[in-house]
């Protein structure tokens, strides 16, 4: 998959998460939903499932999870406009 397909794919799924769901209500929250991604992810690994379509789709969960912490969670004035790490804002 190209990377611009994936980008794609994971930003439906933050937009498809987020309404259903809304945002994550604290960092705690957040990464429990982003830890039961990876654990399922890691559970087809584990089962010789890596390579299936259900695996690409716990992957695209986990990218659009983490990216969604990130969203809610991480401040904008820590990243410049290119999305380099500001460190002035340390």
């Amino acid at each position: 998959m190209k990377q611009s397909k994936a980008v794609a794919v994971v930003e439906r799924e933050i937009f498809n998460a987020t309404a259903k769901n809304g945002e994550f209500n604290s960092a705690h929250e957040g990464y429990a939903v982003l830890l039961e991604e990876v654990e399922e992810l890691w559970d087809d690994i584990k089962a010789n499932k890596g390579y299936t379509v259900q695996a690409a789709e716990e992957a695209k969960q986990v990218a659009a999870m983490a990216i969604r912490y990130l969203i809610d969670f991480g401040a904008e004035e820590w990243y410049d406009e290119n999305g380099n790490r500001n460190f002035r804002q340390m």
